[in-house]
C-alpha cells in the first residue's frame, strides 16, 4: 500500500476515534449510563424502582422508604422520608426521571411523618419536560439530556 494512502487512513483512524471519544454519548459509568442500564435490566418492577432509587439519590436526601402500589390505576410510588421532606422543586425532578425511567408507574408522591409533599403524574412530568417521560428513556444519551434538562447532577 502506497505511503500516502497509509497515511490517508491514519488520519481518517484518527479522527473516529477523536469523534467517538467527543461523541455525546455518556459515559458508560456515567449516571446516566447506570441509570439506563437499571432501566432496562430489571424486568421486576420493585427492583428496577429501588435501583433506579439507590442510582438517583442513595443516601443524599436522607433516610426513606419506597412503597409501590401497582393494585390501583396508575400504579403510584410513595417515598416515605424519616425526617423531613427535600425541598419540592428537586423532588419534582426527580419524579420526573424516575417515570421517564420506569413506564409502569404513573405517579410519584413525596411523604413524611409529618407532612405530604409533591404529587408528579406523568401528565404533570410531560408539562415541566415538555414531552412524554417516554422519549428520555430509549437511550443513555436521552437520559443524559433529561438530567441536563432538570438541573441533577
Amino acid at each position: 500500500m502506497p505511503k500516502k494512502k497509509i497515511a490517508a487512513l491514519a488520519a481518517l483512524l484518527c479522527l473516529a476515534l477523536l469523534f467517538a471519544a467527543c461523541g455525546s454519548a455518556p459515559a458508560q459509568d456515567s449516571k446516566a449510563a447506570q441509570l439506563y442500564n437499571a432501566a432496562v435490566t430489571y424486568t421486576d418492577t420493585n427492583e428496577r424502582t429501588t435501583h433506579i432509587l439507590d442510582l438517583l439519590f442513595g443516601d443524599k436526601l436522607g433516610l426513606y422508604t419506597a412503597e409501590r402500589n401497582d393494585a390501583a390505576e396508575p400504579a403510584t410510588l410513595t417515598i416515605l422520608f424519616e425526617g423531613a421532606l427535600p425541598d419540592e422543586e428537586k423532588t419534582t425532578a426527580l419524579a420526573c426521571v424516575v417515570l421517564a425511567l420506569d413506564d409502569s408507574l404513573g405517579r410519584v408522591e413525596w411523604r413524611s411523618a409529618t407532612a405530604t409533599g409533591s404529587v408528579v403524574t406523568r401528565e404533570n412530568a410531560e408539562k415541566i419536560i415538555g414531552k412524554s417521560p417516554a422519549k428520555y428513556a430509549g437511550s443513555a444519551k436521552n437520559v443524559q439530556k433529561l438530567l441536563d434538562l432538570l438541573g441533577i447532577k
